[in-house]
C-alpha cells in the first residue's frame, strides 16, 4: 500500500520519483525510556489536534510529507519547543482551498437552480406529468436492477465460502497427523508405537520440555506433527529432503526439530525407559530358548562406534582414531537384553579407547 499525506493528499509512487518526503504519526511503543513516554504522549496530542480532520480523507497508508514542516522533516523528540515538533506549514492554504471550493460549489448549484427553473417555465403548462413519469420509471430500473446484483453478490459469497469450506475440510485430511489419529496400525507402522494413545502420552511427557526450547524461535509446525516427524525418521530412517516433502517445510526446519526433540528425548525418556532390570524379571522375561542355551545370561554388551569430522586438534584427532574402522569415531558401550530392550548406555569415548577399557572403566559385572 502507497504512503499518502493526510493534509494535502500527496501521494508515493514507484514510477515517478517524488520531490516529497514523507513520515509517520508518531505512535507509543514499548522501547521508550522512562523521561521520553511523556514528550511522546504530548507529541501524539498535538498532531491529533492538528491532522483530526485530515486523518482517512485519502486512501494509503497516513503519513505527512515534507511540504508540511518548515525544514522539510520533523523535529527532534527533545526539540519541542521547535516549530517543527508538528506540522505547521501548508495548512491555511488548504482550508482556504477548501472553502473557495465549497463557494464554488454552491455558486454553480445556484446557477444551475435558476438554469433549471428558467427552462421550467419555457415547458408548455400541457404535459406536467411526463417528468414525472420518467424520473418514477428511471427510479425503479434503477432499484430493479440494485436488487439483482446484490442477489448474485450474494449467491456468489455463498458459493465461495463453501468451497473455502470444502477445501479446509480436504487439506485436514492430506495432513498425516489427522490419518493417523485414532488409527493404531498407521500409529505403529510410522512410529513404531503400538496405539496412538500411547503417542499421545509420551508427547504430554516431552511438551513441557519443547515449549521451554521453543519459547523464541517460529514454528512452521504443530508440535504433534513435529514429534510425529522425530518418530518417522527414528523408525523409518527416511531422509530429511523426504521429510521435508512430507510435511511441506524446508530441509532446515526438519534438522533443528530433530536435534531438538532427540535432545529432549534422552533427557526426559533415558530415566524413565532405560531402566537396568533385576534378576528376577530377566528370567520370568527371557525367552524359553534363549533361557536353555544362556541360563546366566543378563544382558548382552557390545561396543559401537559413529563416524566424526576431523579435529583440527592433534591431541583430539589422535585420541577419536579408530584402528578398526579407519577413520575418527567415538565409541559408546551398550547393553541390550534377553527380550531385546536396552538397559544402558554409556557416556561417549574417543574412537582410540577399546571396548575392554569402556567396560572396565564402567564396572560392569560380565
Amino acid at each position: 500500500m502507497r504512503r499518502v499525506c493526510c493534509i494535502c493528499g500527496e501521494f508515493e509512487t514507484q514510477s515517478r520519483k517524488s520531490s516529497f518526503s514523507f513520515f509517520s504519526i508518531p505512535k507509543k511503543h514499548g522501547l521508550l525510556r522512562a523521561n521520553e513516554i511523556q514528550l511522546v504522549e504530548r507529541r501524539i496530542s498535538a498532531w491529533n489536534a492538528i491532522l483530526g480532520q485530515y486523518l482517512n480523507r485519502h486512501y494509503g497508508i497516513q503519513c505527512v510529507c515534507s511540504n508540511h514542516f518548515h525544514s522539510g522533516k520533523p523535529s527532534y523528540l527533545y526539540l519541542d519547543n521547535d516549530v517543527d515538533w508538528v506540522p505547521s506549514k501548508n495548512l491555511s492554504n488548504l482550508q482556504q482551498h477548501e472553502e473557495s471550493g465549497i463557494e464554488n460549489v454552491a455558486d454553480c448549484s445556484l446557477q444551475s437552480e435558476a438554469l433549471i427553473s428558467t427552462e421550467s417555465e419555457m415547458v408548455p403548462n400541457s404535459v406536467p406529468g411526463i417528468s414525472c413519469d420518467i424520473h418514477c420509471e428511471d427510479s425503479n430500473y434503477d432499484k430493479n436492477y440494485n436488487d439483482t446484483q446484490l442477489h448474485s453478490l450474494i449467491e456468489e459469497s455463498k458459493k465461495l465460502k463453501e468451497t473455502i469450506g470444502s477445501l479446509e475440510e480436504k487439506l485436514k485430511k492430506e495432513k498425516l497427523i489427522n490419518r493417523i489419529t485414532d488409527n493404531d496400525k498407521m500409529t505403529k507402522f510410522y512410529t513404531g508405537l503400538k496405539s496412538w494413545k500411547l503417542f499421545l502420552v509420551m508427547y504430554k511427557l516431552l511438551l513441557p520440555g519443547i515449549d521451554h526450547c521453543s519459547l523464541s524461535t517460529k514454528r512452521s509446525l504443530q508440535t504433534e506433527e513435529q514429534f510425529l516427524l522425530v518418530l518417522m525418521r527414528l523408525r523409518l530412517n527416511l531422509s530429511e529432503q523426504d521429510l521435508a516433502y512430507r510435511f511441506h517445510i524446508s530441509q532446515t526446519s526438519v534438522s533443528s526439530y530433530l536435534a531438538k526433540w532427540i535432545d529432549v528425548m534422552y533427557i526426559r525418556l533415558s530415566r524413565n525407559f532405560m531402566v537396568w532390570p533385576t534378576r528376577e524379571a530377566l528370567r520370568k522375561s527371557t525367552p524359553t530358548y534363549f533361557r536353555n542355551k544362556f541360563p546366566g545370561c543378563v544382558s548382552i554388551i557390545d561396543a559401537f562406534e559413529i563416524p566424526l569430522e576431523r579435529f583440527n586438534n592433534l591431541l583430539a584427532r589422535s585420541s577419536t582414531f579408530s584402528f578398526y574402522k579407519g577413520r575418527n569415531t567415538i565409541k559408546y558401550l551398550i547393553s541390550v537384553t534377553p527380550v531385546g530392550s536396552i538397559s544402558y548406555i554409556s557416556q561417549g569415548y574417543g574412537g582410540r579407547s577399546t571396548d575392554v577399557h569402556i567396560t572396565l572403566d564402567k564396572k560392569m559385572l560380565l
